[in-house]
């Protein structure tokens, strides 16, 4: 997964992974991500920091990282930089 400011979308390239109302594991935090688009090109599963932001969640970046937070506050990951992609 790559958090990305530029994308208006949520992507996904797993089709399985693709069921409404579940939640999918984010390593050991859970989380759900409305309205993905299903990319079978796309090189990685890129989560919004656009729709996220609309969603009432929050990105923070400083220091080569990024903390995702769901709306209301819930820390759902943080992300270190690396070659230039959080």
């Amino acid at each position: 997964w790559l958090a990305d400011s530029g994308t208006t979308s949520h992507i996904m390239k797993i089709k399985s992974a693709l069921m409404d109302f579940i939640p999918l594991k984010l390593h050991k935090i859970r989380c759900k991500l409305k309205n993905v688009l299903y990319v079978l090109s796309a090189s990685n599963n890129l989560v919004s920091m656009t729709c996220l932001d609309k969603e009432g969640g929050q990105a923070i970046i400083g220091n080569g990282r990024v903390t995702l937070k769901a709306p209301g506050g819930r820390v759902i990951a943080k992300v270190k930089l690396n070659n230039g992609l959080y």
